[in-house]
């Protein structure tokens, strides 16, 4: 193989992986609330729905309820956001979250917006990132294990029941 033709090559592997992760917006159509159902992500025709470093966002324009499962085994998204005047509820396998590396969520692993997140699967957040609640109604039931340097954002007062580690 000549150096012109391994270029090329090596350049459309980094195109096709480059392109791989991105943000997968849902809009539970597929009426089974699982995450691996093309149907309930916008413009996701086949499976796998999602792949690792996706950024899975939540979001209506009018007051909705999400009740939704993760039921891939392993997956590692770059965030979860949810945005506008939505309910959302997570179930199902554990998340590894790494924190977005462009775009509007550079650098978070959770952004909520909504009216209310909670995220009933322990959560790994991997890396160096930001958990913004901003003042919103987020809930955390699963085991959550931090990375050094993540940053909690609130916009408003809290309280804290319990005790961390």
């Amino acid at each position: 193989m000549n150096i012109k033709t391994m270029t090329c090559v090596a350049f459309m592997v980094t195109v096709a992986f480059a392109a791989a992760a991105a943000d997968k917006v849902w809009i539970g159509a597929g009426g089974d609330g699982k995450w691996s159902n093309p149907a309930n992500w916008e413009g996701v025709a086949a499976e796998p729905a999602l792949v690792d470093g996706d950024t899975v966002v939540f979001t209506n324009d009018s007051a909705v309820t999400y009740a939704t499962e993760n039921n891939f085994e392993g997956l590692s998204l770059a965030a979860i956001v949810a945005l506008a005047d939505c309910t959302v509820t997570v179930d199902g396998q554990p998340l590894t979250l790494s924190g977005a590396t462009s775009g509007t969520y550079k650098n978070h692993c959770i952004y909520n917006r909504s009216t209310s997140l909670t995220l009933n699967v322990p959560i790994i957040v991997s890396k160096s990132a930001t958990i913004d609640f901003n003042g919103k109604s987020t809930t955390l039931n699963g085991d959550v294990t931090l990375a050094d340097n993540v940053t909690l954002k609130f916009a408003h007062a809290y309280a804290e029941a319990g005790t961390a580690s």
